[in-house]
Parts: structure tokens; sequence; C-alpha cells
């Protein structure tokens, strides 16, 4: 089996940098850095598993790393994994996150 390929949108890239910064600011750099490091180990099962997330709609998936929650977009034909955005769970998700392949 062919392991899918992970693109992520600029708005997923400026997610994960906001949540960085606010663990940063409220426990520590290790803390950040830890959380950077597991959100991104789990985003990468992705590539051997992209259906582990919760189906969402046609193609459209959302990951569960709590308290986040990973949006995402498979496609079959290109072998790709189109990470949208992460957000809280206590925030809805975008209307606008998915785009066309």
């Amino acid at each position: 089996m062919q392991n899918y390929k992970i693109i992520y949108a600029k708005r997923a890239y400026r997610d994960l940098d906001g949540i960085f910064d606010y663990i940063y600011l409220k426990s520590s750099l290790s803390k950040a850095k830890e959380f950077r490091k597991d959100i991104e180990s789990k985003i990468n099962k992705l590539k051997k598993d992209p259906r582990i997330g919760t189906p969402i709609g046609r193609n459209k998936h959302k990951l569960i790393r709590k308290p986040y929650n990973i949006y995402y977009k498979i496609n079959t034909q290109t072998k790709s994994i189109y990470i949208r955005h992460i957000r809280h769970t206590s925030q809805r998700p975008l209307k606008h996150d998915f785009p066309t392949f």
C-alpha cells in the first residue's frame, strides 16, 4: 500500500503556531514542543491509514487529538491528505474549510 502525501494549508500552519504560542505562554517551551511533536505524529499516522479519523462528509474527516480536532480531506486519486485546519474542540469547524482537488 502506497503512503499518502500530507499537504498542510497555510491556515493549518497558522493554527499550529497559534496553539504552540498559547501553550508556551501559559505553560512552558517544553510543553509546547511536546504538544507540537505529538500532534504532528498523529497527523503523520494518516499517511498509512487516512481513514482513522471520523467521517464528517464526503472524503472529509476529523482526527481527534484532545482537546483539538484536525480537519482534513482525503484525495484517493492523488493519494494525498489535505490538512485544512486545527480547532479546539470547543470551536466549530470553519465552513469554507475544504477545497476541491
